[in-house]
């Protein structure tokens, strides 16, 4: 029996541990846009990602060479690394607001997000694709056709407005790809 494989393209909204775990465990590759957090300060130099993990001494290595060592409880969820340097540092008021200094959490989903982030980074011109296929007829119907809002109210109302701009941007396409002469002929 051959096994089938999925993949999924999606946006921001599903970037969650909770997702990408969900997704990992049915065996679905999920390629998803990763959420990128400012640094506290606003700093491009000082973001999470400017900061590696060394996974044999489990600890940070800041982007100016300092370590912060995992100083959290052995049976916590999320592991928290900080620095006692960071009091000091010339570069403070650059990485962080703290007064005590940056601190990393490092949550449960951590690996799972960093498998994502790699997949993503692997096939970007494929979630480039992604973008041009799905995000076109909703900007076609929220801009080109003026439907910035819905009308009605409640659940299956709204759920059939939904479904008659979807109708219309279809019969829209159908029209301009086949002329009126084909789609009315197809039509008889």
């Amino acid at each position: 029996m051959a096994l089938l494989t999925s993949t999924v393209l999606a946006d921001k909204g599903y970037y969650t541990g909770e997702c990408l775990r969900k997704c990992e465990r049915g065996q679905i590759t999920a390629i998803v846009s990763k959420q990128n957090p400012p640094s506290s300060t606003g700093n491009p130099a000082y973001t999470l990602d400017k900061f590696k993990y060394n996974q044999e001494s489990d600890c940070y290595i800041c982007p100016r060479g300092e370590i912060f060592p995992n100083v959290s409880k052995n049976d916590a969820k999320e592991k928290v690394y900080r620095s006692k340097v960071c009091k000091n540092c010339p570069c403070k008021d650059e990485c962080t607001k703290n007064k005590r200094g940056r601190q990393i959490i490092r949550g449960e989903y951590h690996d799972i997000m960093a498998r994502a982030d790699e997949r993503f980074a692997k096939n970007m011109t494929l979630y480039k694709q992604r973008q041009m296929i799905v995000e076109h007829p909703f900007g076609t119907i929220k801009r080109a056709m003026g439907y910035t809002h819905f009308l009605l109210r409640g659940v299956e109302k709204v759920q059939g407005e939904a479904v008659m701009h979807c109708l219309m941007y279809n019969l829209k396409r159908v029209l301009r790809i086949l002329g009126t002469e084909k789609s009315m002929a197809a039509i008889s």
